[in-house]
């Protein structure tokens, strides 16, 4: 019997429309039941030959040509407000930070997990209202990999996760024997258990339960989601799993994929070798243990090979009862190009069940598979060009060799000054008091006649740099004050006082505006150098953070884009240097949103900005996430743009998400500019 946990994330790829549309498209191997669980997609796209190099796909029968499996949607992943991201294709929710508890051994990850889910470590703010957080199993860890990404890290990144590392990262799942826990590396999609007392990652994640989500207060309610195609509940095992069909083959009827019964039958060898032993066993050759003759065997894609796997068992890394031979001491070949070092291959080591890449001029053994049910017609996911544009290059903008790669989103520092004494958060669009000890320490009754006399006389508090003239001044929200800390670590009050504010106390303790519903006598504060909130006798005596009151939301977001500091049409020569900038003032709205950024080329073609400051002629967010502000931000620079002669048109455009919920629809806010690259002069004679 599988673990239940094996295959948490993959489960409702089995009941339903889905598996009815997919049953009835076309009809199965006579007497083969519908599958109980329909792999998903791998994420490859593209096809290499041995050497690494990229080759078409079409005939290669490899993964990237056939991308066997259920397609992802798109999109796939949704920011969510309140700092966590939503998959579409497992139903999963993620914490969007991917850095903020650092590098940790197994049993010291599982204390600071449980710490965070109690409210006591808080992660940057990131997942606040929810207590139901955990470590992933495997499964749900291996779910995030796509295959065809240089690595997951980056992928993610773009999906709209943040500081997920190329690193190595936790699961729950415990290898045989206790000592070692499975992992999944982040930098190349591998998959290995590992010594709990190794240093690593975590990605946290949460399994959404209707009617039990586990909230420990009103969070802000996620977007509009597509509805996830996989549900985080496990189909039942069929009993028996794995069939003997007596012919030399195995029925997996968990999966509905039929697989070589002898490990053994087709001869080892390299990558190349592996798939063109599958393609000769359509023609009856190779395999003498095989006593029927099938016409559409493959090499299986590393999400296949990996579904027979067990990870409670080893030597082999099977399931109990298993009709397999000769699986123990060995590697299987999977049909899957490793992108990040594309001259080695997936493979799966049966003794233990991990995933490695190989060499492909290695040697390893090969294990063919079909599917028994045709797979529903899906549209084949096209390949993302990278290097390799379908746009000319003459036409393709240069990063400046200076210039960070990754965008980093929202900038420090966090805080602009209004040359007045207050600061607008470039996050919130909140306009905060910049002195944090000029009011003083005040009971929470105090507090409202503390702001009447500071507009009266504010000379009298002294307040660094303070000129503004008479404002409506307010205590943030639990919520405001502890969003004013989130992103930072360590001494949140130092961190403060370096992004723009002043005289932020690491020893004080900060009044919220929000009372204790349930004890009038009480409020909530928080102690700024921790982050930690507490709930206190309005009678003693704390530091006051004022904000001014929020402004109305009448005013719609607005955009600035500027090339060398200039909004009109700009003429440069192809040696010039270009910079390019924008802005955003939210005027305090808090909507997720699509940031893009793009230009049209002479030949009328575009190009995208991604998050790493690399162009796609794909549309692609350069960022996804809460709206927030922006003061002339360079988001690109050349040191000579190196275009060819002509017009191109850049355009800076934010999306926000609709939110049904407040009757808010989904707007479109746009700017642009127009660049003329003309020839540079010809030189003068004589010279």
């Amino acid at each position: 019997m599988i673990p239940r946990s094996r295959w948490l994330t993959w489960a409702a790829l089995v009941v339903g429309p889905l598996l009815a549309s997919w049953a009835a498209a076309s009809a199965p191997d006579k007497g083969q039941a519908p599958p109980a669980l329909v792999l998903p997609r791998s994420g490859q796209i593209s096809a290499y030959d041995a050497t690494g190099h990229e080759i078409d796909f079409k005939g290669s029968r490899q993964d990237g040509e056939l991308q066997r499996g259920l397609a992802w949607p798109d999109p796939r992943f949704i920011v969510n407000r309140e700092g966590t991201v939503s998959d579409a294709l497992t139903g999963l929710m993620w914490l969007k930070e991917g850095d903020c508890f650092g590098k940790l051994s197994w049993p010291t990850a599982k204390a600071r997990l449980a710490d965070f889910n109690q409210g006591a470590s808080d992660c940057r703010g990131q997942g606040s209202g929810y207590h139901d957080w955990s470590l992933p199993d495997l499964e749900q860890l291996a779910s995030l990999i796509d295959a065809q990404a240089d690595s997951p890290a980056a992928a993610l990144k773009l999906s709209g996760f943040n500081g997920v590392g190329k690193e190595v990262y936790w699961s729950s799942t415990v290898y045989v024997g206790q000592m070692n826990v499975w992992t999944v590396d982040f930098g190349t999609g591998a998959i290995a258990p590992r010594s709990k007392m190794e240093r690593h990652g975590l990605l946290l994640v949460r399994v959404e339960t209707p009617g039990k989500n586990g909230l420990a207060a009103n969070p802000a309610p996620a977007p509009a989601a597509p509805a996830p195609a996989v549900k985080a509940a496990s189909p039942p095992t069929p009993a028996p799993r794995l069939v003997d069909n007596g012919d030399g083959t195995v029925t997996d009827t968990l999966t509905g994929l039929m697989w070589l019964k002898d490990g053994a039958c087709l001869p080892a060898g390299d990558w190349q070798g592996a798939l063109a032993a599958v393609n000769r066993l359509d023609a009856g050759q190779g395999c003498a243990s095989l006593r029927r003759r099938y016409q559409d065997w493959l090499l299986p894609n590393a999400v296949e090979l990996r579904s027979l796997t067990d990870l409670k068992r080893d030597y082999p890394a099977l399931p109990e009862g298993h009709p397999f031979r000769d699986f123990v001491g060995v590697s299987f070949w999977t049909s899957t190009t490793v992108a990040a070092s594309p001259a080695t291959a997936w493979a799966v080591d049966f003794d233990t069940g991990a995933l490695l890449p190989v060499d492909k001029a290695g040697s390893c053994r090969v294990l063919a598979v079909r599917s028994l049910t045709p797979p529903p017609v899906q549209p084949r996911r096209t390949a993302e060009k990278g290097g390799h544009l379908a746009v000319a290059d003459k036409f393709v903008l240069p990063l400046d060799p200076e210039m960070e790669s990754e965008l980093r989103w929202p900038p420090s520092p966090r805080f602009i000054s209004n040359g007045d004494g207050t600061s607008m958060d470039t996050v919130t669009g909140i306009t905060w008091l910049t002195d944090g000890k000029c009011l003083g320490e005040r009971s929470w009754t105090e507090i409202p006649d503390t702001f009447v006399k500071f507009n009266e006389k504010p000379d009298k508090y002294k307040c660094a740099g303070f000129t503004a003239s008479k404002v409506d001044w307010e205590l943030p929200t639990l919520a405001e004050l502890r969003e004013l800390v989130a992103t930072a670590s360590g001494d949140r009050a130092a961190w403060l006082n370096k992004q723009g504010l002043t005289n932020v106390q690491s020893s004080g303790v900060y009044w919220s505006g929000t009372a204790t519903p349930l004890n009038l006598y009480f409020a909530d504060a928080v102690t700024i150098k921790t982050g930690k909130a507490g709930n206190y006798p309005k009678s003693l005596k704390f530091f006051v953070l004022a904000k001014r009151k929020s402004e109305p939301r009448g005013k719609e977001p607005l955009l600035g884009l500027t090339a060398n500091a200039n909004d009109q049409t700009i003429r440069l020569t192809p040696k010039d240097a270009l910079s390019l900038k924008v802005f955003t003032h939210t005027f305090g709205w808090r909507r997720p949103a699509d940031f893009s950024f793009w230009y049209e080329t002479p030949s009328h073609q575009r190009l995208w900005l991604t998050g790493l400051r690399a162009w796609s002629d794909k549309p692609v967010p350069v960022f996804k996430g809460p709206l927030f502000n922006l003061e002339n931000y360079e988001i690109f620079r050349s040191v000579a743009n190196g275009l060819a002669p002509g017009g191109y048109t850049f355009h800076f455009a934010v999306d926000t998400h609709p939110d049904p919920e407040r009757q808010y629809p989904a707007h479109h806010y746009e700017v642009k500019l127009t660049l003329i690259v003309v020839p540079p002069p010809a030189a003068s004679a004589g010279k």
